[in-house]
């Protein structure tokens, strides 16, 4: 029987959405809300932890042409666990320990995404967020109902019938890409792949206005370092105010809250004697869990800027265990459809913006480091005028919503 290609495209994006109203900045942020876990679901989000390190080591390691790039854990482990409701056997276990959920069943898994899916998007009335799915198959693909009603009912994913031999099928899929971003990732794919049947897309939504925001009248161009030794001039943005801080030997971290702090993104800065590289072997997830970090008056420089990555995330996959999926011989779609089939894509794309308001792009993470109440107080200069890594997360289960790193500006 003939095998079907399925390309999985994962769309990642920071700015305007639909889903939500438009986050006005002279809105009063709400009360913050939490997301009630129960005890499995706390341990799913534990490991969405994990794996959100494992795939941004793996990216560090093996991304070597690229100063600047993002990738999404979340938006990630969305579309994989949607499209892992359509396989089984090794397929699925690959899939399920990648994922860190082999402990877990597929209802469980389902159960804990569609509460994270249904919730995210109304923590801060300031802050907007949205996950949207869709699955395009061609005619002659017939899905079982159960794949499709777990896909319609959980992750709310739109069902398209699709003709991939005709010309308008690449814009379709690049129309309800550009729609679902506002324009800000316009095409996720230049041609269409031969021999494709169903495609899966997963787009995340995020826009945070600062907490604190930075004043444009203080923002003057300075210098940054760049891991290569260049100097390059930046609009460098500027404030002293009281943030979440903690240090070490090796680096230093400060949290920047979004809204009502629900969100907020977090940067790794290394000492000036130290490279990125060199810190982030020591910004391991075990550090990440134990770290506490405590209010300080800092001294901030900021630098704008704007980042457009896309990456073919396959042999990232392979690297960390996922490998029958691509196989045409050992893939295992049983679940889905009667005829066979595998993956012979798997792409993402991203795009974050940082300026004086805020950010359009999402994840961060809260990193906390213990100072004794009886140091002296004093303001602490965090100058990010060289290369650094940072993480856009959610506050109550720790989702690590982006996670990147900036070298040259």
């Amino acid at each position: 029987m003939k095998k079907i290609l399925l390309p999985f495209m994962m769309l990642l994006f920071m700015s305007l959405m639909a889903c939500s109203d438009d986050n006005d900045a002279s809105v009063t942020p709400n009360d913050r809300k939490d997301i009630v876990l129960s005890r499995s679901e706390t341990q799913m989000a534990t490991e969405n932890v994990k794996f959100a390190f494992a795939l941004f080591n793996k990216m560090n390691e093996l991304e070597t042409e690229k100063p600047n790039w993002m990738v999404s854990p979340f938006s990630a482990s969305v579309a994989l666990s949607m499209i892992a409701n359509g396989t089984d056997g090794n397929t699925l276990t690959e899939l399920q320990n990648v994922l860190g959920l082999s402990d877990f069943s597929l209802e469980e898994m389902n159960e804990y995404n569609r509460k994270l899916n249904v919730e995210l998007p109304y923590l801060d009335n300031t802050t907007k967020l949205c996950v949207a799915n869709s699955i395009w198959a061609d005619k002659e693909i017939d899905m079982y109902g159960s794949f499709i009603n777990t896909n319609k009912d959980v992750y709310d994913a739109q069902i398209s019938t699709l003709d991939f031999s005709l010309p308008n099928a690449l814009e379709n899929i690049n129309s309800w890409c550009a729609k679902q971003t506002e324009n800000t990732i316009p095409e996720i794919l230049d041609d269409m792949p031969e021999g494709v049947k169903v495609c899966f897309l997963n787009t995340l939504y995020f826009k945070g206005t600062w907490k604190e925001k930075f004043s444009e009248s203080a923002t003057e161009n300075e210098t940054f370092y760049c891991m290569d030794g260049q100097q390059h001039l930046v609009k460098m943005m500027k404030q002293t105010e009281d943030f979440y801080y903690c240090d070490n030997k090796t680096f230093a971290m400060a949290e920047f809250p979004y809204g009502n702090e629900a969100f907020s993104m977090i940067v790794l800065l290394p000492h000036e004697d130290k490279t990125l590289e060199e810190t982030l072997q020591e910004f391991t997830v075990d550090y990440w869990t134990e770290i506490e970090m405590s209010k300080k008056e800092l001294n901030v420089r900021f630098p704008r800027f704007e980042m457009n990555y896309e990456t073919d995330l396959i042999q990232v996959m392979r690297s960390l265990g996922v490998s029958d999926i691509f196989d045409e011989g050992k893939a295992d779609f049983s679940r889905l459809s009667s005829i066979p089939m595998y993956l012979n894509l798997l792409k993402q794309a991203t795009y974050i913006k940082v300026d004086e308001k805020g950010t359009e792009a999402a994840a961060v993470s809260v990193g906390t480091g213990m100072f004794g109440d009886s140091e002296p107080a004093k303001t602490i200069d965090f100058f990010m005028n060289r290369p650094f890594a940072f993480l856009i997360k959610e506050k109550s289960t720790g989702n690590i919503l982006f996670m990147g790193k900036v070298t040259a500006l």
